[in-house]
């Protein structure tokens, strides 16, 4: 098991993952913790009703377009 993680959230991952730090809005730094991944779990979002709705899509949107793309490139079935 791996995990991408922002810097300074590593500390909350179960000892025995694999933690690369990094960014969802980076599409290589997803690719190259995809790398030899069957498979690829995206979970990052927000639910905070104080966001515009603009921020939301580039929260959601975003980031999951990049993990798409990086899963693509990675070989992830």
């Amino acid at each position: 098991v791996a995990a991408l993680v922002r810097p300074g959230s590593e500390a909350r991952v179960p000892s025995g993952v694999e933690v690369s730090l990094g960014s969802v809005f980076d599409p290589n730094v997803i690719a190259r913790a995809a790398d030899g991944a069957e498979v690829l779990f995206h979970a990052i979002g927000s639910l905070d009703p104080s966001l515009s709705p603009a921020a939301h899509r580039w929260l959601h949107v975003a980031p999951t377009e990049n993990a798409l793309a990086a899963a693509r490139h990675a070989g992830v079935r």
